[in-house]
């Protein structure tokens, strides 16, 4: 049998539970950060781009071929109520392949990784060109470590083209004077914990520190990034986001942000949620192309359905 009760122990000394002590330390210390501001309800009047990504895998010997689609939408809200919207390219979103035949199973992830980040900034990318007052991106602005390959890899060229596109985008979204603003939904980072010596997950601390409507001052991604900052936006009961954005805008986006949360049921940005459903890949596009290999290369079985066990 399985140790529940060590596993339930575990999770509660990492300080992914509401712990009393953690949350008087932080009400202690709070004033060391600055001022929390807080979000006002009004009416929402704005235009908000969002992208976001899907993929699928279809393993073969010898190689994977991976289904990516992704897709930028633009909603534009007027006295609270949805008056437009827009999709690009379509409704159906940017449907692409990417073949690996001669890559090790770490280097592909991270090739796809690369792909699937170039593919949702270029999406992002085509609705700050239509014009919006903010631009989500579904995730953080800064690529993990993990994503970022050694020079001298094969696949190192995939990421100097994220960094083009990323670089790209934030230019004209100065030129366009619109905020681009990255929406983490469950952040695993600790900076803030780790900053005021408090053992526990950010978001965690946040969900049962902050009140609705409240958020962290602004903050520096990291030592070595202080172009991005972040704070916590708490935008409903137990719903807490980690908002990031560029150091050089004059205003942060958790305002807008909070806007737009306020006209969902789910608390959390339209946009978002409207391109996270269009970029997901069917079922029935999945079986068509893996119908198509298997015809072809009816040999090419994937490793899964050749082993004798699950």
């Amino acid at each position: 049998m399985f140790d529940f009760r060590r596993i339930v122990r575990e999770i509660r000394e990492a300080g992914l539970a509401r712990n009393e002590d953690n949350i008087r330390k932080f009400e202690a210390r709070r004033k060391e950060l600055g001022d929390f501001p807080n979000m006002k309800k009004g009416i929402c009047n704005i235009s908000a781009g969002a992208s976001d990504s899907g993929f699928a895998e279809i393993g073969i010997r010898g190689g994977s071929v991976f289904l990516l689609k992704s897709i930028g939408v633009l909603f534009s809200y007027r006295d609270g109520k949805l008056s437009g919207h827009n999709y690009f390219p379509s409704k159906s979103g940017k449907k692409e392949h990417v073949f690996i035949p001669n890559l090790d199973d770490a280097e592909s992830r991270i090739f796809i990784e690369l792909k699937r980040l170039n593919a949702e900034w270029e999406s992002l990318i085509e609705t700050v060109e239509k014009g919006c007052d903010i631009a989500l991106f579904d995730g953080s602005l800064v690529p993990l470590p993990s994503y970022i390959p050694n020079k001298e890899s094969a696949i190192f060229e995939e990421y100097k083209r994220l960094d083009s596109v990323i670089k790209h985008a934030r230019s004209l979204a100065s030129t366009k004077r619109t905020i681009i603003a990255g929406v983490v939904k469950d952040s695993r980072s600790s900076r803030l914990c780790e900053m005021l010596g408090i053992k526990s997950s950010d978001s965690v601390l946040m969900e049962n520190a902050l009140g609705e409507g409240e958020a962290t001052p602004p903050l520096a991604y990291s030592n070595e990034r202080k172009d991005v900052l972040f704070s916590y936006l708490k935008t409903g009961k137990n719903l807490v986001f980690r908002i990031e954005w560029f150091a050089d805008y004059l205003e942060t986006p958790l305002q807008k942000v909070y806007d737009l949360c306020n006209v969902s049921g789910y608390r959390y940005p339209p946009p978002l949620v409207e391109a996270d459903l269009r970029a997901m890949i069917r079922k029935n596009e999945f079986e068509s192309v893996e119908k198509a290999i298997k015809s072809y290369f009816p040999s090419l079985v994937r490793i899964r359905e050749r082993r004798p066990f699950r």
